[in-house]
């Protein structure tokens, strides 16, 4: 004769399989939520600031004019194509006249940004270090 002691089971939410299964379920979701608020405050931080009303806000510092020069706006005019922009090096004087001159033709630059396409090919092209639009960059 078999003795077989009665099984004593215990309920599923105390087995350790059980419990395990639990907490990763909790850190999965805790991650999660951590996430979407990181996720949520970057896109508030990237979110582009209202623009201000033609009068200005008030209290706000006036924002300079930047003159571009006909010389400056011909140069990325005829550039049509990123390539082609050397010339503008030697038209415009300052990094904000070409930025400037850039935003009425942004085809010439093909969504690059002008600013760093400036101060990028001032650091690494020696056709352009010597111009006047990287000199004023360096401040001399």
């Amino acid at each position: 004769m078999s003795h077989q002691s009665p099984t004593t089971d215990k309920p599923v939410w105390q087995r350790w399989w059980f419990i395990v299964g639990a907490v990763v379920v909790v850190l999965l979701v805790v991650g999660a939520a951590i996430a979407l608020t990181q996720n949520d405050s970057a896109d508030v931080a990237a979110a582009p600031a209202p623009a201000a009303s033609a009068a200005g806000s008030p209290g706000a510092p006036p924002q300079p004019v930047v003159v571009v020069s006909a010389a400056c706006e011909q140069a990325l005019a005829s550039a049509g194509a990123i390539s082609a922009l050397i010339p503008a090096f030697g038209a415009c004087a300052t990094s904000d006249e070409f930025v400037a001159a850039a935003a009425k033709f942004p085809a010439a630059l093909g969504g690059v940004d002008p600013a760093f396409y400036v101060a990028n090919n001032c650091a690494v092209n020696a056709e352009v270090s010597t111009s006047r639009l990287c000199k004023s960059l360096a401040g001399s």
